[in-house]
Parts: C-alpha cells; sequence; structure tokens
C-alpha cells in the first residue's frame, strides 16, 4: 500500500474509473477527468519508489486497456448503425441456422425538442 496520499488518492481514482470503464458510465467517466488531470498534477513521480511507480504503472496500463477497447466497440457500434441507417441489411440467422438479412429500408430518426 503506498504512503504517498497524493498517490493513494489518484490509485483510488483510476480504481473508479476502472470500474465506471466496466459498466459503460460515460457521465461518471466525465466527472472523474478533471480530478484525475488535477491529482497527476499534483503527484511527485519522482518522488515514489519502485513498487509505488509498479502499482501506478500497472493500474494506468489497465485503464488504458479498457478505454481502447470501449473506443473500438463505441465506433464498430457507431458505424453499424450509420450502415442500418443507410440501409445496409440486418444480418441474422433462423432457428436452423441459415443466414438471413432483413433489409429495412432507409431509417429515419425522429428528434424532438
Amino acid at each position: 500500500m503506498p504512503n504517498d496520499p497524493i498517490l493513494k488518492r489518484f490509485l483510488a481514482l483510476l480504481e473508479a474509473e476502472r470500474a465506471a470503464l466496466r459498466r459503460g458510465d460515460l457521465d461518471m467517466l466525465n466527472r472523474l477527468g478533471p480530478k484525475k488531470d488535477s491529482l497527476a498534477g499534483k503527484l511527485d513521480i519522482e518522488g515514489l519508489d519502485r513498487s509505488d511507480l509498479a502499482a501506478l504503472d500497472h493500474a494506468t496500463r489497465r485503464n488504458q486497456a479498457l478505454l481502447e477497447s470501449a473506443k473500438t466497440g463505441l465506433a464498430a457500434a457507431r458505424d453499424r448503425i450509420a450502415r442500418i441507417k443507410a440501409g445496409a441489411p440486418m444480418r441474422t440467422y433462423s432457428a436452423q441456422g441459415a443466414r438471413e438479412d432483413i433489409t429495412t429500408g432507409r431509417s429515419t430518426v425522429q428528434r424532438r425538442a
């Protein structure tokens, strides 16, 4: 367990970020960002020992991998929605395992104020 109180708070924020990423809680991620930036600016990296640096490295790498996965997933979902809106068929499988295309025509989205 780190002795540095700022590092402890920063690691706790990284853990909260990890949990928010796993839940897909984008609102929480938006709230954690400024707090993380503020604490990162106060962190004395050169004053940390090897085990503290290893804990920080592990937590940041883990979250970076989750962030990259989330980014990839969001991009794929955005692309798929765009293709469906453009009229691309949706593919599914029948009860017998045969692939079927479902054409929906061009989709429109109603927006209300």
